[in-house]
């Protein structure tokens, strides 16, 4: 369905990687009359990401604590940090920017800050005031 939508918008171009996405969401609003921006209202953000969060740290055994008024670089950008649920230990930091605004790029993106490491067998995690 997606190649036969490209040629049919396209031309013979050969259906890369890069398309994937557009035409997903042009069959999903063709073929389904599906409206995203409809959706969302079902859907609340912050319903949305505690649940998230719940799954993540059943699965995975941590904690996520949000640090509240954190110094970043926006005011819609939220900083995490990320204990082993069973020693407590704290593994590192996380920060969500989740909304798009002018400026910002307009597709995912994953970046890390600062990476963790090992020094000598023993975990180094950057502190928070080196992260932001």
């Amino acid at each position: 369905m997606l190649k036969d939508l490209k040629k049919k918008e396209e031309g013979d171009f050969p259906f890369g990687i890069e398309d994937l996405l557009y035409y997903v969401k042009r069959i999903e609003e063709q073929q389904f009359n599906l409206d995203l921006g409809a959706l969302k209202q079902y859907f609340p953000f912050n319903l949305v990401m505690s649940g998230i969060l719940k799954i993540c740290q059943d699965l995975f055994g941590l904690r996520f604590e949000e640090i509240a008024d954190a110094e970043v670089w926006h005011s819609d950008v939220h900083l995490y940090s990320v204990y082993d649920l069973s020693s407590s230990e704290l593994l590192g930091y996380f920060c969500l920017d989740m909304f798009s605004r002018e400026g910002k790029y307009g597709h995912t993106c994953v970046v890390a800050l600062q990476n963790g490491s090992f020094v000598n067998g023993a975990r180094k995690v950057i502190v928070i005031r080196d992260l932001v």
